[in-house]
């Protein structure tokens, strides 16, 4: 006896709307970008630490010059918000482990309340920095 009705990826329903899975989505990205960074970050922390490669400390010190403000200027505060973004979703999905906020209308409104801090936050850096 087969059940034609059963839910083959029950955990799925969850993202049926598109709100739902395109954060979801962007949470995922958010993470593997922010997993590069920190590999950058010990890299470049490991270069200048070594005594023998000041021939690599010389070329990352004019290239650093040459970009420094633009380069400073784009990556820290999205580096920021792609970490409050990942902090945000993984505090949501740690509400979903509780079953809490599993209703489509709570779905949704944990998805504009967390996208509206992200709109809010960038406000601010932007203000910040200029």
């Amino acid at each position: 006896m087969k059940n034609e009705n059963r839910i083959v990826s029950p955990h799925l329903n969850v993202y049926n709307l598109e709100l739902q899975s395109g954060l979801s989505i962007l949470n995922r990205i958010c993470g593997l970008i922010f997993a590069f960074y920190l590999f950058y970050l010990l890299n470049y922390v490991v270069i200048y630490e070594n005594i023998c490669a000041y021939y690599i400390f010389y070329i990352i010190q004019y290239l650093e010059s040459y970009f420094s403000l633009r380069f400073n200027m784009f990556i820290f505060p999205t580096v920021f918000i792609i970490l409050l973004l990942h902090i945000l979703c993984g505090i949501r999905h740690i509400i979903w482990d509780f079953n809490i906020g599993l209703t489509r209308e709570l779905l949704n409104l944990s998805s504009v309340i967390i996208l509206g801090f992200l709109l809010i936050l960038n406000v601010f850096i932007l203000f910040y920095l200029f």
